[in-house]
């Protein structure tokens, strides 16, 4: 389980500890705006996950868009889809050495999305996505 603070990486250092999300004020750092936007975009990533099933030739591409959207749907229920891209993207050309356990969940769903489409491929098999959706599902009910 989190804990109550969850600290992310600072772009200005190289340590995860300048940017903090307190669960017990999650109302003020989410509005009902990003908070529907993460819910939506958790739903879309779910239906596109279910469409995959029905459609295997469509499903790599459907897929990639179920892992996209379960990306969104985290950065909007921490905050600032912005700021959190920007912290991720900082923290992956920089190398930073990450200990938040969200942080380097956003990480691993930034490295498995340009896995795949790095390696992409019709055979491609793209197993991991309905676990991540799940996970993605976890962090949205836990701050929304």
């Amino acid at each position: 389980m989190l804990s109550d603070t969850i600290a992310f990486g600072s772009i200005d250092k190289k340590t995860d500890d300048a940017l903090v999300f307190n669960k017990k004020t999650k109302s003020v750092l989410i509005d009902e705006y990003r908070r529907s936007w993460a819910r939506r975009y958790l739903r879309e990533a779910r239906a596109d996950l279910e469409e995959a099933e029905r459609t295997p030739s469509a499903s790599y591409d459907l897929k990639l868009e179920a892992l996209k959207k379960a990306q969104s749907s985290i950065y909007f229920s921490l905050g600032c889809p912005e700021q959190i891209s920007q912290i991720v993207e900082h923290s992956i050309l920089n190398n930073v050495e990450v200990k938040n356990p969200v942080l380097r969940c956003l990480l691993a769903i930034e490295y498995k999305i340009q896995q795949i489409i790095d390696s992409y491929s019709e055979n491609n098999e793209v197993e991991q996505v309905p676990e991540i959706v799940q996970i993605a599902s976890s962090i949205v009910d836990l701050y929304t």
